[in-house]
């Protein structure tokens, strides 16, 4: 079975798996959860950890090398079922998987925070902040650092090297409630 196929499959089922990743040649990561929505070379993804939703993950068609859904995943799912985690699925953030233009648009768009996975050993970046300005080749994130603080200039990410984008995820979520703008606090700190 084709990979489009095997993943309409798995929409269509609501089929927890666990996908393989080939991030760059020698690294490889691993994604569990459901499968919610496929373009050409996008796949969007709800994650599992500790049958607990932990988000949703944008990333390329082209770096997924298996896609595993056995007895184990089976009896994993059946869990979810049963603590009614299953019944939470559902994407309330229509995307548009078209292509990463369109992406960061839609969150540009929502003002949503994201977390931008340049996950390759060789550039390997996490950005996380809320979608400034796309172009057809890049996009500019306002970066916030781990005190909140956002940086003054926006961070350009290429297309081409990202590897996952994560949305509605308890880090993000959380954590842009609380960001604040560097000059705000030091002119306080100041008077």
């Amino acid at each position: 079975m084709a990979l489009e196929e095997k993943i309409k499959n798995i929409i269509e089922e609501k089929i927890y798996n666990r996908i393989k990743r080939k991030v760059a040649k020698n690294e490889i990561l691993f994604d569990n959860g459901y499968i919610l929505g496929q373009s050409e070379d996008l796949v969007l993804t709800r994650g599992v950890s500790d049958f607990k939703f932990v988000g949703f993950s944008i990333f390329p068609k082209r770096e997924i090398q298996k896609i595993r859904n056995n007895k184990f995943d089976n009896y994993y799912d059946k869990i979810m079922i049963s603590e009614g985690e299953k019944e939470k699925l559902e994407n309330k953030t229509e995307v548009d998987l078209s292509s990463w233009e369109s992406v960061f648009q839609t969150f540009q768009k929502n003002e949503t925070t994201v977390i931008v996975e340049c996950e390759n050993p060789k550039i390997s970046s996490f950005t996380i902040g809320p979608v400034k300005k796309v172009t057809s080749k890049k996009v500019f994130i306002q970066y916030f650092d781990a005190e909140g603080y956002f940086d003054k200039k926006p961070t350009k990410i290429k297309f081409k090297h990202i590897s996952k984008v994560q949305f509605g995820d308890p880090y993000s979520s959380v954590f842009s409630k609380y960001t604040r703008e560097r000059a705000l606090v030091d002119e306080k700190v100041k008077s």
